[in-house]
């Protein structure tokens, strides 16, 4: 909501463990679009489907249909039996609508985020939600790199970064309801030194939760 010239959140933010365990729980039972679907494929493919969120959401969902913008993982995800549609979420029509849309770590790659999400409400079953999640524009890294005067580690081909108030704000602006956002931190298992980095940054986000390295969104219509 607008307080005035500030956007404060409906709902305040609260913390949680592992959000692609609430996406799961919330997927049961229902059909499900995951849009961004295929992505690091061909690392599960090689590596074990374990970490793999459209692994787990094909166990979960009635049905489950994938969309992802990039061809090859896609067709790396049809190797293990998924059957990925290559589109752009901004813009594609898929003819039929779901209950659940997942747009796991998507908003921080597309070009217009306002048109990507009207789109993908436009695939909404009536009372369907969508669930996102995106990384922190607060996290520790980047405020530790700050104070190194040292710039935030920006992936290549991420254009956007977020704090939930810009999620409030751009929901606000098109009458969209936010009704629960989730700081979390994500789990990196490659290494021993990536698990001791993970478990640091996560006991941080839960002293501090605006420090969580990203976190998660649930939208109505």
């Amino acid at each position: 909501m607008r307080q005035g010239e500030r956007t404060v959140l409906d709902h305040p933010a609260t913390s949680i463990t592992d959000a692609h365990v609430l996406i799961v729980e919330m997927a049961k039972g229902l059909r499900v679009l995951n849009v961004g679907a295929a992505g690091n494929a061909a690392y599960y493919r090689d590596n074990g489907m374990d970490g793999w969120l459209h692994a787990r959401l094909v166990q979960s969902a009635e049905t489950l249909a994938g969309l992802d913008l990039d061809g090859d993982e896609a067709q790396a995800a049809s190797g293990q039996g998924f059957n990925i549609q290559v589109g752009n979420c901004e813009h594609a029509d898929l003819g039929e609508t779901f209950d659940l849309i997942v747009l796991a770590d998507v908003l921080e790659h597309v070009d217009n985020p306002a048109l990507a999400m009207a789109n993908m409400i436009c695939h909404l079953s009536p009372g369907g939600k969508i669930v996102l999640t995106t990384p922190n524009a607060t996290f520790f890294g980047n405020v530790v790199n700050a104070l190194m005067r040292r710039g935030p580690n920006v992936y290549w081909d991420h254009v956007n970064l977020y704090t939930p108030e810009n999620i409030q704000a751009l929901c606000d602006r098109h009458g969209w309801t936010l009704l629960q956002t989730r700081m979390y931190s994500l789990t990196d298992r490659r290494d021993v030194s990536v698990r001791v980095k993970s478990a640091v940054i996560a006991l941080v986000g839960k002293l501090f939760p605006r420090l969580h390295s990203a976190f998660m969104c649930v939208i109505t219509p």
